[in-house]
């Protein structure tokens, strides 16, 4: 048998009781570092994430280049990361899903 990483096989759910999926939970990221919520507490508020998954998901996207350190123990988005926060709106707005859809 295969084995799963955590990553993919974490459940989050959101404040509705639905269980969110990673595209939900970096939108999340990406629209609260965006926001100018840069420090990793306010995001993760923002977010509703605990530190655990927080910190998955903040490595994953660092990693990929999707976030940088801003130096004052925040984040700020690269530009690979405005780009695919832009692409994430264009998806939620074709599929009409999310708080302005609701």
């Amino acid at each position: 048998m295969k084995k799963v990483q955590m990553f993919y096989s974490m459940q989050i759910y959101g404040l509705n009781g639905n269980r969110r999926d990673k595209m939900d939970i970096i939108f999340g990221i990406l629209n609260a570092i965006n926001m100018g919520g840069c420090k990793k507490t306010w995001i993760m508020y923002y977010a509703n994430l605990d530190w655990k998954v927080f910190k998955r998901y903040m490595e994953f996207l660092e990693r990929h280049g999707f976030v940088e350190k801003d130096g004052n123990e925040g984040f700020v988005l690269t530009n690979k990361g405005n780009a695919l926060l832009e692409k994430l709106n264009e998806v939620k707005d074709i599929l009409n899903v999310g708080p302005e859809h609701a």
